[in-house]
C-alpha cells in the first residue's frame, strides 16, 4: 500500500532532462521536499539511469523511458504526443499508480502544491475522471486540460493503461502535443471531464500569479530562484475580490456544452 500524507492519495511525476534547465530545477524541488515531493509518491523519468540526493528521500533511482524525436504540434508547441505515450508507458510499468487515487503528472516548471490539490480532487474521487484545468478563450479545441499538471483518477488512468491502443490508432495524434492527445484519448475511452479552472494558475492559460488562494499548481517558473520564489508568495494568498465569472465566459463556455 501508500503511506499516505493525506485524502486523495496523490502519485505525482515528471520527465526531466537533467543537462537542461530541469536539472537544477528538480533537484532544489527534492532538496526542498516540495513540489511532486511533497505527493505520497512520487516518479522521476529519465532518459538514461541517474540517482538523485537530497531531502528526506535521500536518495532516488530514476525510472528510464525511451527518447523519441520531438517536432512541433499544430497548436506551435512541442509535438510530444509520442514522447509522453512512453512515459505513460514507464508509469504504468512502475505500477505504483495501482495504489494511489490519482495520478499527477507535473512538468518541472510547474510550482506544485499538494495539499491544495487534495481540495480540488476530493468531489471527483472514485470517478472515472480527469480535470480540464484551462478555458483560455478562443483555443480551436475549446476548454482542455493543459499538460503543466494533468490530473487523472485511478479508474481514468487504469482504463488509458489497459486501451490506449484504441487512441494511438484512432487519432490523428501525430500532430498534437501530448496534453491534447491525453485529453483527447480519454473521452474516447468513455472517461469523464471535470472541469475546474480555479486549480491552476498557467502564464501559457490565462496568466500566472502566485499569490492566488486557490490554485494548486504555477506555471512556468523555469529557474531555481522564482520556482522558490512562487512557492513562498503561495504561503501568503490573497483573496480574489469574486469568483463571479463574467458574462462573456460564461457564453463562451456555454457554447461548448449546448
Amino acid at each position: 500500500g501508500l503511506a499516505t500524507k493525506g485524502y486523495p492519495s496523490l502519485y505525482c511525476w515528471s520527465l526531466f532532462m537533467p543537462s537542461r534547465y530541469e536539472g537544477p530545477l528538480l533537484k532544489s524541488h527534492l532538496d526542498a521536499d516540495a513540489g511532486i515531493f511533497a505527493c505520497d509518491d512520487t516518479e522521476v523519468l529519465t532518459f538514461y539511469p541517474l540517482t538523485l540526493t537530497g531531502g528526506a528521500k535521500g536518495r532516488l533511482e530514476t525510472t528510464v523511458v525511451p527518447s523519441v524525436p520531438v517536432g512541433r504540434s499544430k497548436d506551435g508547441t512541442a509535438g510530444n504526443a509520442l514522447q509522453f505515450m512512453k512515459a505513460w508507458e514507464g508509469i504504468s510499468g512502475a505500477g505504483k499508480w495501482q495504489h494511489a487515487d490519482w495520478t499527477i503528472k507535473v512538468d518541472p516548471d510547474a510550482v506544485l502544491l499538494p495539499q491544495r490539490l487534495r481540495l480540488h480532487l476530493k468531489p471527483h474521487t472514485g470517478d472515472s475522471v480527469y480535470i480540464v484545468n484551462c478555458a483560455k478563450p478562443y483555443m480551436p479545441e475549446g476548454p482542455m486540460m493543459f499538460g503543466a499538471m494533468e490530473a487523472i483518477s485511478k479508474h481514468a488512468i487504469s482504463t488509458y493503461f489497459s486501451k490506449a491502443a484504441d487512441c494511438t490508432g484512432g487519432l490523428p495524434w501525430q500532430a498534437w502535443g501530448e496534453d491534447l492527445f491525453m485529453g483527447k484519448c480519454l473521452e474516447k475511452l468513455g472517461v469523464q471531464r471535470a472541469n475546474d479552472f480555479h486549480i491552476y494558475s498557467d502564464g501559457v492559460c490565462t496568466g500566472v500569479d502566485c499569490t492566488d488562494p486557490d490554485a494548486a499548481a504555477f506555471h512556468p517558473k523555469k529557474d531555481v530562484a522564482s520556482w522558490l520564489a512562487c512557492l513562498e508568495e503561495t504561503k501568503h494568498p490573497v483573496a480574489r475580490p469574486t469568483t463571479e465569472a463574467p458574462q462573456w465566459f460564461k457564453d463562451y463556455m456555454a457554447s461548448y456544452t449546448s
